[in-house]
């Protein structure tokens, strides 16, 4: 049977702004792709929870429910900054000085002359309803007004529907990481480059 188009708000924060808990938990536990790194759900919101830029995030609402968010980059600052210290406090000395050091080395290479989607996540029982494509509408638009000559972003070899998403709104690839040297960090083996120019917008 197919699912009707939700209708979606986009809200953005600032850096003053009290988060809804419902909100901080969604952004906070982020998607999981790393999660040989920076852990399970409970561990991700412990690691992130007080270090958010909000500034860096738009969450999707469906009657003022929190259902999906997208965190971006843009002047190679990014949504997560978590401190050593805090590595250390929720893994251990042993294991988070590596940890740390994985997670900032991703963070490093992950910049460039790109306003850059950093990730996006749906709530699995809403997706296939037009709520990634309402919040990539919006960061467009906003990347539309800087000065940066596209919009960049990474998806996965096994995360079909997203490759396919991105592709029908005008990203391409532009080249192809094989990643299956690093089979214990990542739950996938290639990670896909894409990217999609911006026409300026005239404030």
């Amino acid at each position: 049977m197919e699912r009707k188009q939700a209708l979606v708000d986009v809200v953005t924060f600032s850096s003053e702004q009290s988060i809804d808990i419902k909100v901080l938990e969604l952004v906070a536990t982020g998607r999981g792709s790393m999660n040989a790194i920076i852990g399970d759900a409970d561990q991700r919101f412990a690691l992130f929870h007080q270090s958010i830029d909000w500034t860096r995030v738009v969450v999707a609402t469906q009657n003022e429910v929190p259902v999906g968010f997208l965190a971006y980059k843009y002047n190679k600052k990014g949504p997560y900054a978590p401190s050593f210290r805090r590595f250390n406090e929720v893994f251990s000395v042993w294991t988070g000085w590596y940890r740390f050091l994985i997670f900032y080395l991703v963070e490093y290479f992950s910049t460039g002359n790109a306003f850059y989607v950093y990730g996006i996540k749906v709530q699995p029982n809403r997706r296939r309803q037009g709520i990634a494509s309402r919040m990539l509408d919006h960061v467009e638009s906003l990347a539309n007004t800087t000065s940066l000559p596209y919009i960049e972003l990474d998806v996965s070899d096994t995360n079909t529907a997203g490759l396919e998403l991105y592709k029908k709104r005008g990203y391409r690839v532009v080249k192809s990481l094989d990643l299956s040297f690093l089979p214990t960090i990542f739950n996938f083996t290639k990670v896909h480059v894409m990217r999609k120019s911006l026409s300026k917008t005239l404030l």
